[in-house]
């Protein structure tokens, strides 16, 4: 229930308004680019979790870690195969169309260690000033995500 409620909550926020609040953007970094995450939007739903961590994306979160004091450095992981077929199932439970309507954005979810805190989650903005998709980090290690199930 927990993932999927953070799943609804990452699909209603391409709904509201947007407002990014103290986030720190590295100038020109390549990850702020949907040039960078081509093909992501594509992709099924289910194939955006827990795919290839981009160097660049570890890169761009490392930097906003240092940038507002923040000593972790994030490591990528490998989900067990108990806590992924988890997180699927709860993927699962997803209404469809509600699914549909946050694969139309979500261009991935990333999990690392070490982030700092539970979750992160960073939109695409395009030349007009407009948030057209989002990526998620979450962190494995983290006890608010490690200790519950996602449903």
């Amino acid at each position: 229930m927990k993932m999927t409620l953070l799943f609804l909550d990452i699909g209603i926020g391409f709904i509201g308004p947007f407002c990014i609040a103290g986030t720190f953007v590295p100038e020109k970094h390549p990850t702020k680019s949907m040039k960078f995450w081509r093909g992501s939007l594509t992709m099924l739903f289910e194939k955006k979790l827990n795919q290839r961590f981009p160097p660049e994306l570890l890169d761009y979160i490392r930097k906003d870690n240092k940038s507002n004091g923040w000593p972790n450095i994030p490591k990528p992981v490998s989900l067990e195969a108990a806590f992924e077929a988890d997180v699927r199932a709860a993927i699962n439970e997803i209404p469809d169309d509600i699914k549909t309507l946050i694969n139309s954005k979500l261009l991935g979810v990333f999990f690392v260690s070490d982030l700092g805190g539970s979750g992160y989650s960073e939109s695409i903005i395009d030349n007009k000033g407009q948030p057209v998709a989002r990526f998620v980090v979450l962190d494995k290690t983290d006890k608010t995500i490690a200790e519950k199930t996602a449903r």
